[in-house]
């Protein structure tokens, strides 16, 4: 995300309800952190088990590592699946800003292009994530950001995670930030994140579920 309301630092923590792994039909509750940071030329980003360093390497384009975290899962007994490790995915993230609308004055609207390799899949297992992003100004205290991912994985890759040896979409994602200022320097983020599986991943006798849901919500202290 932007950073938030333009502050050069932001730190949060919170809990979130989160799928127990991706096709689970169950939730657990964990907690989760938020660290943002900008200047000028380049951006961090920590939001769960992601991690974004991005350089701005042209007037509206920026460059940088990604690194994703899976904390992996049990065996599946009734469907015969064996036990997930935990496992990361790593590689290139590009951001482009985009010709927002101009509904408020600190709309911005971006292009997010990512390309990972995963740590423990065998072969050239990667995965794909394209995203756009607008952020707005609904209300004086009252931020939003609304985001739409898609996201296409090689054969390898999910065979991994989804036993499933065929590249080709892995599912879509719609998530929405709601940001409630407190101060000028305290607020909280609501995160809510709704993924749907494709046909071809939804067969796999990993998912129980090709719906699932994410809701996080954090406190967070900002500064400039």
């Amino acid at each position: 995300m932007p950073t938030l309301l333009k502050a050069e630092g932001l730190i949060g923590v919170g809990v979130a309800s989160v799928p127990e792994y991706s096709g689970s039909s169950e939730n657990q509750v964990v907690p989760i952190g938020l660290i943002n940071y900008s200047q000028e030329n380049f951006f961090l980003e920590i939001q769960g088990p992601q991690i974004v360093l991005n350089q701005k390497v042209k007037e509206r384009i920026s460059l940088g590592p990604i690194i994703s975290f899976d904390f992996g899962r049990d065996a599946i007994e009734a469907s015969n699946v064996s036990e997930l490790p935990f496992n990361f995915n790593y590689g290139l993230n590009l951001q482009v800003k985009l010709p927002s609308f101009q509904l408020s004055d600190e709309d911005e609207f971006s292009l997010r292009l990512s390309h990972q390799k995963n740590s423990k899949a065998e072969g050239g297992a990667y995965i794909s994530r394209w995203s756009l992003r607008y952020f707005m100004k609904l209300l004086f205290l009252l931020r939003t950001e609304l985001e739409i991912e898609y996201r296409h994985a090689s054969g390898e890759y999910l065979s991994f995670f989804y036993e499933e040896p065929q590249s080709g979409p892995e599912g879509f994602i719609f998530s929405q930030n709601i940001i409630f200022s407190f101060s000028e320097q305290t607020g909280t983020l609501l995160r809510y994140s709704y993924t749907k599986l494709v046909s071809k991943v939804r067969n796999s006798p990993v998912v129980q579920d090709d719906s699932n849901l994410f809701v996080g919500l954090t406190l967070f202290y900002r500064w400039d």
